[in-house]
């Protein structure tokens, strides 16, 4: 190491060490309340600050703890002891009284080694204790006390000293339990307001209203005489007095300002130290290091971010408390990474309180939060709990549009429904759609319009498209910074069209003259006609009935009347909507309405004695069934009534004569009427018996029977006469070729035929 090496090192180390020095030597000042704030000066006024505190609304009596170099006061109108550092940064709420209307604070002490607040309570003329957490509330003294004003402690000896303001003034002392009390000065004679105490010199300092003096004695009640009389200053009521080194001070309610004298000797003048404060009611002069009242600057305030672009943006702020020191500003960004400084060292100015700034080299469309941090050279940056942190986000392309939905869809048009996020800093200029016909090939849509409401909804409109066809869509927003390149979530969707044709149909609830034909059509949110074509397989004359749905959930159903009985018919369905008819018809189905019974396949005589006879017949379904008689062509009569299942039935007569004519009518029947076509006649004369009508048996022949007899013969009988026809033909044709032939041979002609 050369020799400016070295003379270099000696001076960086003799620099440090005197820095050290100068960092930790003592310095006096004065802590005081006005009402609303608690200040701190150095004793001769400079370095006046304002501590940053909140929540105070009547601030009148302060203390200092030189060991946590924290400052204590009492609120008297919301009843609280707070305390704080001595930069204001630590706010604390410690004691808040179990208060009633007559609680009041006048005076506070600190025991700081055994960490006990004394406080005097002049609604109730106590003085009460408790520990520096707030806990341990006692009453120590609460017998024979007037007025208690102030409080003095003596940490060293273990005594307290309080003024009693009332009817007979005097200054008292206990032991700091409470015990040992001891009137030190009678002062019947004075009106005092204040005390104070000189623990190194064991002095008691306080004032006399009457006379406007102050008057000093030793703590143990000797000594007493005037320090100052009002022909020095005029001294009138004070609140609070405090000792310092040579110095006595209080503060001057008149004047509104703090002032001090000398606390030995004949003072012959009285010194101002700090003007222009409204409402001093105590003032306390301490001795800290100087470091305990370095602080930190302010944190600024009214930060703004404006003019945000896709890679900058512009801060706005105003410079928080500076301590009478220089400070600059230190901007910070916190992205994924934590907190980084982008903007390193920014300059304050004595004149200046608002700033601005421009932060370059950001991102495109990305989140970012934002602090500026206040620091000097002698405590560094404000406390992060006091940062103002602002989010923001870059612009550039647009979010990615969510919630894809279907707004309303028709055959050839579709409206598309998205939300956009972040819609003051989209600045959407266009869209970007691209669509495809179900998993095939993705193509750029140029034929839609778009719309965007305040909230940030997008409707978009895709038109041209066609009926009855699936689509799949994915919609990009835009800006003048670009498109965003992720797709949203896919939306897909099904244009209308002519509907499905219905299915699951079945004709239900057949009668004679109609039927319900029942089915189910395709869900759609728009009206529906089904035609229903219903026609006669007889005579193909049809049937259309028009049903019209609005609704077509679950099943439907239509009655088709004016039909024919025991007619079969088809029926086929169409359906319809406001986009067209599906070209298609459904499979016809076929049903036959229902009727009369048919007559029964057999009714014959199965059985005949002289006075009997038994008729058999056989039904297919079950049925009613109706036996008539009539006698000798008379009215018919019933003889027989029965519902029955399938398969042969029979009854027996009883009460035939000799002779007479027996008609038997059968008649079946059901809900739509009754067959009556079945009659069977007997005519018996003597032994015989004629049929006529009706199945035989044993004899008897039934009309059937009768008349598939007669067509028989009829029949035998053609064929008969076209045989002997055919055979007389031929015999006159062969008759004709011999007589011919008879004359060729004999070559002339007959004379006569």
């Amino acid at each position: 190491m050369g020799k400016h090496g070295f003379l270099w090192s000696i001076s960086c180390i003799l620099i440090f060490i005197l820095a050290l020095v100068r960092f930790g030597e003592g310095v006096d000042i004065l802590i005081f309340a006005d009402g609303v704030s608690i200040h701190r000066s150095l004793l001769d006024g400079s370095q006046h600050h304002i501590l940053p505190l909140n929540h105070i609304q009547k601030a009148k009596f302060v203390e200092f703890d030189p060991q946590s170099k924290q400052i204590y006061w009492s609120d008297v109108q919301t009843r609280e002891i707070w305390r704080t550092d001595m930069c204001g940064e630590e706010q604390q709420r410690v004691y808040t009284v179990n208060a009633t209307a007559y609680t009041y604070f006048i005076s506070l002490a600190l025991d700081y080694d055994a960490r006990k607040i004394y406080w005097t309570n002049t609604g109730y003329d106590t003085i009460e204790r408790l520990n520096f957490d707030g806990s341990g509330h006692v009453e120590i003294v609460s017998e024979q006390i007037g007025s208690p004003k102030d409080l003095e402690i003596d940490i060293d000896n273990g005594f307290l000293y309080w003024l009693d303001g009332g009817t007979r003034p005097k200054i008292e002392r206990c032991k700091l339990d409470g015990s040992g009390r001891t009137l030190i000065f009678d002062l019947r004679d004075q009106y005092p307001s204040a005390l104070a105490l000189d623990v190194e010199g064991q002095t008691l300092f306080w004032n006399d209203g009457n006379d406007q003096s102050v008057w000093l004695g030793n703590t143990d009640g000797t000594g007493k005489r005037q320090l100052a009389s009002s022909t020095v200053h005029s001294f009138p009521n004070m609140i609070g007095i405090s000792v310092l080194d040579g110095y006595l001070y209080w503060e001057s309610l008149v004047n509104k300002r703090i002032e001090r004298m000398a606390k030995s000797g004949s003072p012959s003048e009285v010194e101002i130290v700090v003007k222009g404060v409204k409402d001093v009611v105590e003032v306390k002069a301490v001795k800290v290091d100087s470091s305990d009242i370095q602080c930190a600057p302010g944190a600024p305030t009214n930060i703004r971010v404006n003019d945000v672009t896709n890679t900058s943006v512009i801060l706005t702020w105003t410079a928080g408390y500076n301590w009478g020191t220089s400070q600059r500003f230190r901007i910070d960004l916190n992205t994924s990474l934590g907190w980084r400084p982008v903007v390193s060292s920014i300059l304050s100015s004595e004149q200046q309180q608002d700033y601005s700034r421009k932060v370059t080299d950001l991102d495109p469309n990305r989140d970012y939060q934002i602090r500026i941090k206040a620091c000097n050279s002698a405590k560094g940056c404000n406390k992060d709990k006091f940062d103002e942190v602002l989010a923001f986000k870059t612009k550039g392309y647009p979010d990615v549009l969510l919630n894809p939905s279907l707004h309303k869809v028709a055959n050839t048009t579709a409206t598309l429904r998205y939300r956009l996020i972040n819609i003051k800093q989209a600045e959407l200029s266009s869209l970007v759609v691209l669509g495809r016909i179900h998993n095939s090939d993705w193509s750029l849509f140029t034929n839609f319009s778009s719309t965007m409401t305040d909230a940030g909804d997008i409707f978009v409109t895709v038109s041209m498209l066609k009926p009855r066809q699936k689509y799949d869509f994915l919609v990009r927003p835009c800006n003048a910074y670009g498109c965003n390149p992720r797709d949203p979530e896919l939306l897909s969707i099904t244009t209308l069209g002519y509907p499905d044709l219905p299915t699951g149909i079945r004709v239900v609830k057949v009668s004679n003259s109609s039927a319900e034909v029942e089915f189910s059509a395709e869900s759609m949110n728009i009206q529906q006609d089904v035609i229903i074509n219903i026609l006669n397989e007889a005579d193909l004359s049809s049937i259309e009935v028009l049903l019209t749905l609005s609704s077509t959930e679950g099943t439907q159903r239509a009655e088709i009347r004016s039909l024919q009985p025991k007619t079969e018919y088809s029926v086929t369905l169409k359906v319809c909507n406001i986009f067209g008819c599906n070209p298609k018809q459904t499979t016809p189905l076929t049903f036959v309405t229902e009727g009369v019974p048919e007559k029964p396949e057999m009714f014959k005589v199965t059985n005949k004695t002289s006075d009997s006879v038994t008729l058999t017949w056989r039904v297919t379904s079950g049925s009613m069934h109706r036996l008539h008689l009539a006698e000798n062509n008379g009215n018919w009569s019933l003889l027989y009534s029965n519902t029955v299942g399938e398969g042969l039935q029979d009854f027996t007569y009883r009460g035939l004569e000799e002779e007479g004519v027996y008609s038997f009518r059968l008649s079946v029947c059901n809900v739509y009427g009754c067959n009556s076509q079945s009659v069977l006649t007997l005519t018996l004369s003597g032994h015989d018996v004629d049929s006529g009508g009706g199945d035989r048996g044993a004899g008897f022949l039934t009309g059937q029977q009768l008349l598939i007899i007669i067509i028989v013969g009829v029949v035998v009988g053609v064929f008969i006469l076209i045989v002997c026809l055919i055979l007389i033909i031929k015999c006159a044709v062969r008759n004709k070729l011999t007589k011919d032939d008879y004359m060729h041979v004999r070559g002339r002609k007959p004379a006569h035929v």
